[in-house]
């Protein structure tokens, strides 16, 4: 998936900042990414479309393609972002930002559906982004270290 990123960043590079023209990274990144353009290889319904670039000839773009490309940006960032919450580091930097705009434990309320969206404007306002995992997961860790009561 990351040589399929790879290769479409190099193509948004070209589009950008080489007025649409190819270069050799360009062919060199289609190259990596041609090799394993397989639906197993990549874990995607449905391979990109994608075709062959040439060094200072204008890169061939085509919308299925950037549909495509949307899909495996969706899965590495949901892939990252899990692995990045399994990690103690990702716990702490998360408490250490909390503790930051709300330097004591926050009273949630009693009513459950209540706590929940509460717990979530929280996270939202604390990371800049929604709460992942379940809510009684995240109010677990919430109450374990002290952030809520």
């Amino acid at each position: 998936m990351l040589k399929c990123y790879r290769f479409f960043k190099q193509v948004r590079n070209c589009l950008m900042h080489a007025g649409g023209l190819a270069d050799q990274k360009c062919v060199d990144d289609y190259t990596v990414f041609a090799a394993v353009a397989t639906c197993t290889a990549l874990g995607v319904k449905e391979v990109p479309a994608h075709s062959p670039p040439a060094v200072g000839q204008p890169v061939p773009l085509v919308l299925r393609g950037v549909v495509g490309m949307t899909a495996v940006v969706r899965h590495l960032v949901v892939t990252l972002d899990a692995e990045l919450a399994r990690h103690k580091v990702a716990e702490e930097v998360f408490v250490r930002r909390w503790r930051g705009f709300y330097p004591g434990p926050v009273t949630l309320p009693y009513n459950p559906i209540r706590r929940t969206a509460r717990v979530a404007r929280l996270t939202k306002k604390v990371m800049g982004f929604p709460a992942t995992g379940t809510a009684a997961e995240l109010e677990t860790f919430l109450k374990q270290r002290t952030l809520v009561n």
